[in-house]
């Protein structure tokens, strides 16, 4: 074996190296990538992963309620406003913690409810200490602690675990509220 023969397979054998590293690093990016070409998601923080129609419909009203008392804090509606606005996201918050309280089957099967859904074991009748307006306000309490300690997003109004730094249902940077926001004219 001369110089020549031991140059021509050294080559070979580089070129052979070569090549299966291309392959290896070709089906390595191709296996990262695919959910991505595929479109797929990952759900983040939520266990469930799905929000439910009923807790959207009773997160939303609650966002409009408080996007309403801003509203009147800063002077961009009077309080005639604020009152209709008001009465109208409270009645539509309270109707859909009687749905999530009933088991939210409600307008998941797309039957209509007339408000006479029981509440669960958690809550008393209206007869009793908790009726549904002291069921809401407790709601819009526990929402404007969760500001105040800046666990709540300003971006979707999600409740987060003390510490949180970021949304675990946007992605939204907490802790940026203003105090004004935090306690908003009371009507």
């Amino acid at each position: 074996m001369g110089p020549t023969t031991w140059g021509r397979r050294r080559g070979a054998d580089e070129v052979g190296l070569i090549a299966g590293v291309i392959l290896v690093s070709t089906g390595v990016i191709l296996f990262v990538m695919l959910p991505v070409l595929r479109g797929d998601w990952a759900a983040m923080g939520r266990s469930d992963a799905e929000v439910t129609e009923v807790d959207a419909r009773k997160q939303a009203a609650l966002r409009g309620l408080r996007d309403a008392e801003y509203d009147l804090g800063s002077g961009k509606i009077d309080q005639e406003d604020y009152q209709v606005i008001k009465s109208e996201l409270a009645r539509q918050a309270l109707e859909a913690m009687r749905e999530e309280s009933a088991g939210g089957h409600a307008a998941d099967e797309g039957t209509p409810t007339d408000g006479a859904a029981k509440p669960s074991k958690g809550y008393k009748s209206a007869k009793g200490s908790a009726s549904d307006s002291d069921r809401l306000e407790a709601e819009i309490e526990r929402v404007r602690k969760g500001m105040a300690e800046g666990r709540t997003c300003s971006e979707c109004g999600h409740l987060n675990v003390k510490k949180s730094r970021f949304c675990t249902s946007c992605g939204g940077r907490l802790g940026e509220v203003a105090t004004a926001a935090v306690n908003p004219v009371s009507a």
